[in-house]
């Protein structure tokens, strides 16, 4: 039967990648992942989770789980779980990326792509300064701009579903190879 996600702390999943007794994967997209993530971290996104590929990457180890704030790596890890049949040695990273900064510890960063959160609150906030300007400055019909912008940001906040953040993530910038 397998059992519920187990947590480790930022110190303890160091000193097991420090002496190879674990895999810390990363299950956020590749435009996240590239912007900041941990050293030796690998990239499998949440998005198109191969379990058993994971398992032979890991090759006996355990597995540590970790994503932007732990919601996604908490999906991935149970269904990790689910697909191999596997509970011993899988962890979920306490506090994931942030838990890991605040333990102190160094994370790799891209050289000048900005998150991709940080990007979507660039382009959101464009098309509303932009259609607020439109509708001052020609047809106050441009407003309406405004609304569609702000129905697509609560639409992504209510559902977790961002359709701005899909967009960017397909941009060259965000797609560079490896």
């Amino acid at each position: 039967m397998i059992q519920t996600t187990k947590e480790v702390s930022a110190q303890e999943a160091r000193q097991w990648m420090d002496s190879r007794q674990a895999i810390v994967i990363d299950v956020r997209e590749k435009a996240e992942y590239d912007a900041e993530h941990i050293p030796g971290a690998v990239l499998h996104p949440v998005s198109a989770l191969d379990a058993a590929a994971i398992k032979n990457l890991a090759k006996g180890r355990k597995v540590v789980f970790q994503c932007a704030s732990g919601k996604r790596a908490a999906g991935a890890c149970e269904k990790f779980m689910a697909e191999t049949g596997q509970d011993n040695d899988i962890y979920l990273l306490q506090g994931s990326l942030p838990g890991w900064k605040q333990a102190g510890f160094a994370t790799e960063k891209s050289d000048g792509v900005p998150p991709l959160d940080q990007q979507v609150l660039v382009a959101a906030g464009s098309i509303v300064l932009t259609g607020a300007l439109l509708s001052i400055l020609t047809a106050g019909w441009f407003v309406w701009l405004c609304a569609f912008a702000g129905a697509g940001m609560l639409y992504a906040g209510l559902s977790g579903n961002c359709m701005i953040k899909k967009v960017l993530m397909k941009m060259p910038w965000n797609n560079k190879a490896a």
